[in-house]
């Protein structure tokens, strides 16, 4: 995880992903981005994800449920429309928040997202200094 620009943290998962990683994904998000005012930017890259387990699932499911609704873009980049699908399900049970998370198969469409977040995030920073 790191800070792309002041309001825009990218995830990079890689291998399993289990429980245990909730607590840190939490901390890193509101020692970066907690305390920002206005809208955040995430971007999730889960290309090298291989699997997850039931608890990192729910875990990052409630996690999820506080965070989009303070962002301008939540972006997931799947390495498959099967895997895209199965998110587009989960969305639909956790209700409209999610319909704010977009996720993408396309590496080149998920990078042009994040240039435009990091765009935009460094410009809103410049005219807050104003």
């Amino acid at each position: 995880m790191w800070l792309a620009a002041p309001t825009v943290l990218i995830f990079k998962y890689k291998g399993y992903s289990d429980g245990g990683y909730i607590p840190f994904i939490e901390d890193v998000y509101s020692r970066t981005l907690g305390s920002a005012q206005g809208p955040t930017h995430v971007f999730v890259d889960c290309e090298d994800q291989t699997g997850y387990d039931p608890v990192f699932r729910r875990g990052i499911t409630e996690w999820s449920k506080r965070v989009i609704p303070r962002s301008d873009s939540y972006c997931l980049l799947v390495k498959s429309r099967l895997v895209a699908m199965g998110i587009a399900v989960a969305r639909v049970l956790v209700g409209a928040v999610a319909q704010r998370a977009e996720v993408v198969t396309d590496p080149d469409a998920f990078r042009s997202k994040l240039e435009h977040a990091v765009r935009r995030s460094l410009a809103e920073r410049a005219a807050s200094r104003v």
